[in-house]
């Protein structure tokens, strides 16, 4: 069986980002989603490490295309950009938040993985850290955005007092 609604992945994204922005559409966890399709998807002890989740052999990457209808090389693009787990996955929130092929579709950038990155080169955005706890509480793509920007906004708030 296909999946009725399934985002391609987007530039540069991570593979546990695309996973996720699926299970957003289907209101799921990442790990919900790897159990009710059958999939081989590696995501951690506790379900938090779902950001830097990916599928167990090449068996599991064909399944994930076949049920997506995505392309298997597109799948393949997402997982060079993985980089290794951690208690803090940083991020820039404007960027995040702003998808210029798909303003509906926030997605994890590749190169905020990669854990030297600790600064966005434009001018006025935030530097966020999604920690385990964030990711245990959001559980998928959608759910983590309003997670940070909660997050954000409790931060500038502190900074007015």
């Amino acid at each position: 069986m296909l999946w009725p609604a399934a985002p391609k992945p987007m530039p540069g994204e991570v593979f546990g980002s695309w996973l996720g922005r699926v299970a957003a559409r289907y209101r799921i966890g990442v790990d919900e989603l790897n159990s009710a399709s059958q999939i081989e998807v590696e995501i951690g002890p506790g379900a938090e490490a779902w950001l830097a989740a990916r599928p167990v052999g090449a068996a599991a990457l064909q399944r994930l295309s076949q049920l997506s209808t995505v392309p298997m090389e597109q799948l393949q693009g997402t997982l060079l950009q993985e980089g290794s787990r951690t208690a803090r996955y940083p991020c820039c929130y404007g960027c995040l938040i702003m998808n210029p092929l798909e303003l509906e579709s926030p997605y994890w950038h590749g190169q905020w993985m990669r854990h030297e990155v600790w600064r966005c080169d434009r001018p006025g955005h935030d530097m966020l850290k999604a920690t385990s706890a964030m990711l245990r509480q959001a559980r998928n793509m959608t759910k983590l955005v309003e997670v940070l920007r909660r997050d954000r906004a409790r931060r500038k708030a502190q900074r007015l007092q």
